[in-house]
Parts: C-alpha cells; structure tokens; sequence
C-alpha cells in the first residue's frame, strides 16, 4: 500500500480533516443557534449529546409561532409542488429530441421512471424530504444521505443542521461530507456484525451495556487513491469510513465506497464560494425576535390594563382592599373619601398600535418563507379579484422563486435519481434499454407541479398569440399561415406536462395525415364521377328536335360539317 494511500486512510488523517471542516462550520453554529431558538428549537444539533436531551428541546420559550408555522407552510408547500407523492414529478429523455420521438425509446424512458417512482413510494423518501425541505428553509444547507436496502432498494436518512460538515469541490459542488453522532453498543454490532469488531471496549459494552452510546465518525469523501480497474468495495468513485471519534483507538470500524456521492446537499442561496447556504429563515430572524418583543409588550400592557398597579392612601396599609367584582371594602368617609386608583393608566389605543405593529411583523415572516405563494389561492378573495390578475400575481412569485428551483433541481433533485436509477440498475430492476440508448446519457425533464406552473408562464404568449391571429383571420384569411400548428401544439404540451404518451408521434400524425387526403381524393373522384354519369344521363334524354336547345345546337354542329 503507497504512503498516500496510508496517510489518506488513517485516522490521524480523518481526524486532521475532521477539525479542519469542524473550525470552518464553527462560525455558522452561533447563527445555527439562534434560528433553532427563536423558530424551531427540536431543529438542530449543536452537541453530540443533543439526542438524550431532546425533552429540553421544546418551545416553551416561543410567544409567537409564526415563523414556525410559516416554515411548516415552506416545507409542505415545496414537497407538493416539487416531489408530490401523489403524482409524477420527473421524466426522462434522450438528449436528441428526433430520438426522443422513437416509438422503443420513449416507451423505455418511460417505464424506467415510472420504477423509480414506485421505488421512492416504496422507500422512506418521501418522509424524508419535508424534512430536508425544513432544513434548507431554517438553516439554508441541508443533508440527505441515501443508501442501499434489501427491502426497498433505497433508504433515507436526514442530517441536521450542527450534526455534519461538508466540503466542495472546485465546481462548488459538494463532494465531502463527515458526520458526528452516537451509536449504542448494540446498534454497531447489529449493523457491522460482531466477527467485524475489532474495538474491546465495544464488544464488551455488547455483552454488559448493549444502550451504552459511542461517539462515531462517518467520513465520506472522493477516493483519490481509488486503483483504476479493481473492482472491489472500495475501490469506487468515493470512499467511506466509520471509526470512533477517540484519539486513543486507531481501529476503524468499517471502511466501503459508494458509485455515486450518497449525499444530497442542497444549499438554498450561495454567495460567491461559500459553502453553507443562506435561508428564508436568515432572512427573517431579525423579525422574529421583534415579533416576540412586540408580543411581550402587547402581554404587559393588556396586564396594565385589566390588572393594574395600584396607588392607595397609607390609611389602608392594613385594612383589606379588595379587587373581586362584588366585593365590598370599607374605609372612613372622615378622612376625605380615600380611592384606590391605578398608578399608571394605559391607554388602550397603545395596545391597536402594537398589534399593527405584530401584523405587519406577520406579514414580513410570511415573505420571507413564501407563504404567500404556497397559499396564494387560499388567501385570495376571488370575488374581489379577475382570474388574469390571479394569474399574474402567481407568476410572479414563481420568478422570485426560480433561483431556488434551479439550485435544488441541480442538488438535491437530480442527485437523488441518478443515485437511485444507479442502485436500481446494479441490482438489475430496469428493463433492457434499446441499441438506439447505448452510450446516451440520458437527461432528466421535470414535471411537477412548481416546475410546470413556471413552464405553464410561457403558455399565456402561446394562447394570447393565437386569440389574436384568429381574431386577425376573420379579416385577413391568410394570416393563418403564419402559425405552425403543430410546433404550437409541441410547446404547449410540453409546457403543461402532458404525457408524452397520449401525443402522437411526427410519423404517425403524417400518415394519418396521408390517409385523410387519399380518402379525400377517392371521394372527389367518386362524386366527380357520379356527377359526369348524371350529366351523361341527362344528356341522352335529352330532346333533339328543332326549337329545342339541345336541337338547335345538333343542327348548327351539323351545318358546320356540311361547310
């Protein structure tokens, strides 16, 4: 074994490497922090230890749960119009389009990504990803691990916020990730076997202690010293290490590689090179500690006003005032009709002006989180409101939406299926691909509801386009010439998601095509002939004698000979 190779995997090296990540994260752990707090204290794992304290985590602390409710709209709203369980959410295709129009390759295409969407409700994906989608909104970076399972073919495992440490590569795409968490004695020997364990202290807990936790490490990272040709556990792609975090054990645990980088790290925003994303809930942390400061002050004051401090004459230090509605107390009318009044009097105008206040805190929570857009037609009075300007307002919030899209399409969407459709054709579940795909790389076109609402913003020129060539035409017939019908029935149908299947093909669509101008022709010729037998017809009743017209015109064709 080379040097390099040794050093790369030790754990003197993982260690080194794992400081080196935990220093960069340790400027996002105050912030981290602050957003579990104020927002979604159960979020987030800032000591390895977090897990058995779990029963502090709640929030009690929390007045206004706004954000936390805003942030439950993000999540819900992105796992419908993005990954819905419920119906189709991608396609795949031959980056050619003319092969995307043959009949062997659309079928296949097809088929395969209808497996892998059985494959995603069969697993435990479709738990996880709400959870990544609250990650990426409170904390801007989640973590998606999936890996290999007997039973499902995939499993999903979501990292929180403080628990893990990436790194990227040059391209900015992430391709390290190592990860700090417990395990119970029993847990590693039931997931490595115990014949694999070479840790004392491990076996023994086993046999005494089998809940006794022990911090573990899981590195994953490219296998640069990956040997060209082997093939064998771990001479893959990326190279994977499970070892206890104590300096004083050298033993790893296991070591395994991975064909694809088992990770999904979307980042939510990304400035310049940075590692770890910005979130909506970044965005609006400032007004959600205002938000609870303007709540506490709205409790004070209604306090101040039904209970409030009270300014009395010394005379009744020890006699009994009573505040119980009913209630009587007694004092001497002698001394000048002594009062107990308020000592500070609260207007209750200051109250409306706070709770606008918290309103449009409210609102700029809302915002920041989108909701607003997830629940634009819940929220809408459509009464008070044309369907264009629904339309429109909605197609603008899918802009300011866009970016985002993109980024989790690229990092957490597109890694999720190739992982999948990798596992998937190792274990020999996708049909045979046609000879037309060998070598393609096939891409991936997604149709979910988010995704076609955003396509479905360039239908609108598409309808309004043809309203007006149609009106345009009732003057001016030949303006229809200028519209290709077909490509227009293309790109809308693309546009909205149709299935490719109930399309037909170039091919088809020109034979029909075909047919219907034959069988026209044959029509025409029938009806040409049976109306030249008619006039045959007619012509041989016909009368010829003089003063008809037919006559006349015998006798002038027989005059003409005789000259």
């Amino acid at each position: 074994m080379a040097g390099s190779e040794r050093s790369r995997r030790s754990v003197d090296y993982l260690n080194r490497r794992f400081h080196e990540l935990e220093t960069l994260r340790s400027e996002f752990i105050p912030l981290y922090e602050n957003l579990a707090m104020f927002i979604n204290p159960r979020m987030g794992r800032f000591n390895i230890t977090d897990d058995d304290r779990s029963h502090e985590k709640y929030d009690f602390d929390i007045i206004d749960n706004r954000a936390k409710m805003a942030l439950r709209t993000l999540s819900s709203g992105m796992m419908a119009g993005i990954t819905s369980p419920t119906r189709p959410w991608f396609r795949l295709a031959a980056p050619d389009p003319d092969l995307n129009k043959f009949q062997p390759v659309r079928v296949w295409t097809a088929e395969v990504a209808k497996r892998m969407l059985q494959v995603f409700q069969k697993s435990n994906v479709y738990n996880m990803l709400p959870i990544a989608y609250k990650e990426l909104g409170l904390f801007g970076t989640g973590a998606l691990f999936v890996r290999e399972d007997i039973k499902t073919t995939i499993r999903a495992f979501n990292f929180t916020a403080g628990s893990y440490m990436i790194a990227q590569n040059d391209d900015q795409v992430v391709d390290t990730i190592y990860r700090e968490y417990r395990m119970t004695a029993d847990q590693i020997v039931r997931r490595w076997g115990k014949e694999n364990i070479d840790d004392d202290e491990i076996l023994r807990a086993f046999q005494n202690k089998p809940d006794e936790k022990f911090e573990i490490i899981h590195a994953i990272e490219p296998n640069f010293d990956r040997i060209r040709g082997m093939r064998n556990n771990t001479n893959m792609p990326y190279i994977s290490f499970w070892y206890r975090k104590s300096a004083s054990k050298k033993n790893m645990l296991h070591v395994a590689g991975f064909n694809e980088f088992p990770v999904m790290c979307p980042r939510w925003d990304l400035n310049g090179e940075d590692v770890y994303g910005s979130s909506p809930g970044m965005d609006c942390l400032g007004d959600t500690k205002q938000l609870e400061a303007d709540q506490v002050r709205k409790g004070q004051n209604v306090d101040k006003i039904t209970n409030p401090p009270l300014a009395a004459p010394e005379s009744l230090k020890t006699k009994k005032v009573s505040q119980i509605p009913g209630d009587i107390t007694y004092y001497n009318t002698q001394t000048g009709g002594v009062r107990v009044e308020p000592l500070v009097k609260t207007e209750p105008t200051a109250i409306s002006t706070i709770i606008e206040d918290i309103q449009d805190i409210r609102t700029r929570i809302d915002t920041a989180f989108y909701v607003d857009l997830f629940l634009q037609l819940s929220n809408t009075d459509r009464r008070m409101i044309t369907a264009r300007e629904v339309e429109e307002r909605h197609s603008e919030k899918l802009l300011m939406l866009g970016p985002v899209l993109e980024r989790l399409q690229d990092e957490l969407l597109e890694p999720l299926i190739d992982r999948t459709f990798g596992i998937m054709q190792r274990n020999g579940d996708l049909p045979t691909p046609p000879d037309e795909l060998d070598g393609v790389d096939l891409g991936i076109e997604y149709i979910s509801i988010l995704a076609q609402a955003q396509k479905s913003v360039g239908t609108q020129g598409i309808v309004e386009t043809f309203g007006f060539v149609t009106q345009v035409a009732q003057v001016y017939p030949e303006a229809t010439d200028k519209i290709d019908s077909d490509k227009m029935i293309d790109e809308f149908s693309e546009m909205t998601g149709v299935p490719p299947s109930i399309m037909a093909a170039d091919d088809a669509v020109e034979g029909k095509r075909s047919d219907r101008a034959q069988q026209q022709a044959q029509q025409q010729a029938l009806m040409s002939g049976m109306m030249a037998s008619e006039a045959a017809k007619n012509l041989g009743q016909a009368s010829t004698e003089e003063g008809t017209a037919l006559g006349d015109t015998v006798e002038q064709t027989r005059s003409a000979t005789r000259q």
